[in-house]
């Protein structure tokens, strides 16, 4: 393995033009780093990886060897047609597993939420993980194998997927809304007697409820400088909780605290006040993303109300939205309404 002295610092690949991909060794860790036109993206892999030649269509490739496993990392980028962008994210893994499989690999097994999912699978052929990000027209597919599926190396690999970062805002600050969706406006809803305020810029979301338990509303709205705040609405009976609401607002926080850096949360969610409300809880969290420093925000209620509902309400800002967008989101939290009846 190359040995480095203290704060050296070697490129691997030398960038001669302003438009090609680097990577670059650094004490710690080999990073990953594009232009705008080669996808605008970062990463980080661990500091014993190697550069290989890409085979066709894929734009990077490293490599390692650790014990008797051995370990690859490649990234494809591609473009979203117009019937992929239609029919979703979720549609676009499915008609590419058969792909992500070949090879002795088994059945895919996808998670995430929004534009990013991340499918694992194993079989003869060992472990893959491969994450799939779609940033407006373009797609981006970033493949880790471990050969056999090696538990310890695969546990620093999963740095690698969730440390992957676009690093610049492409298109409209929300994909495919239309002017009129992003007009200020009222969602009401009978059964889940809700009244939601949506500030003028946030546009509703696609949900789905068998990803996210309770799923109900999604808004988000995002600025040309990527600032963004997503609000996700939670509801559930009562009677069919297996959980109490007081343990969901605990593991909000467990979640938070365990998932960003300099986290500063409270022990535990404290009670506050809500009109019909049998118990309530609201708290606050800060943290910063582990790989981009980037500040994360998270204000939460978790209402328990004699309606027989539970309600976790997040709110979520990246970056500078909470000051950017502070008279929206004060808006949202001051006219939203449940009922009794």
């Amino acid at each position: 393995m190359l040995r480095l002295l203290p704060g050296l610092l070697i490129l691997l690949s030398v960038a001669l033009a302003a438009d090609e991909i680097r990577i670059e060794r650094q004490d710690d860790a080999v990073i990953v780093r594009s232009p705008i036109a080669q996808g605008n993206f970062l990463f980080r892999a661990p500091p014993f990886f190697k550069e290989q030649e890409a085979e066709e269509a894929f734009a990077v490739h490293l490599s390692a060897e650790r014990d008797k496993a051995t370990a690859h990392i490649r990234l494809r980028l591609g473009q979203v047609t117009a019937g992929q962008a239609r029919h979703g994210i979720d549609a676009l893994v499915r008609e590419k597993e058969a792909g992500y499989t070949a090879g002795g690999y088994g059945k895919l097994e996808v998670s995430g939420e929004g534009a990013r999912r991340v499918g694992t699978t194993t079989g003869k052929a060992g472990r893959r993980t491969v994450l799939v990000i779609v940033d407006g027209p373009r797609l981006y597919e970033l493949f880790v194998d471990v050969s056999p599926a090696d538990a310890a190396l695969g546990r620093q690999l999963a740095a690698v997927t969730s440390g992957f970062t676009i690093l610049d805002p492409k298109g409209a600050p929300v994909a495919g809304a239309e002017p009129a969706d992003l007009k200020a406006g009222t969602i009401e809803h009978d059964y889940y007697r809700l009244k939601v305020y949506k500030p003028t810029g946030f546009a509703q979301q696609e949900v789905d409820p068998g990803r996210d338990q309770g799923i109900y509303l999604h808004l988000r709205r995002e600025d040309k400088y990527r600032n963004r705040c997503d609000i996700r609405i939670r509801v559930h009976l009562a009677r069919t909780m297996k959980q109490t609401p007081a343990f969901k607002a605990e593991k909000a926080i467990e979640r938070f605290v365990n998932r960003y850096q300099s986290a500063k949360a409270p022990k535990k969610p404290r009670r506050t006040s809500f009109g019909g409300a049998k118990n309530a809880w609201k708290f606050k969290m800060v943290g910063k993303e582990a790989k981009t420093s980037s500040v994360i925000e998270e204000q939460w209620k978790v209402i328990e109300h004699e309606n027989g509902r539970v309600y976790e309400i997040q709110l979520t800002t990246y970056g500078g939205a909470a000051r950017e967008f502070r008279k929206d989101i004060s808006a949202f939290w001051r006219k939203l309404k449940i009922s009794s009846k």
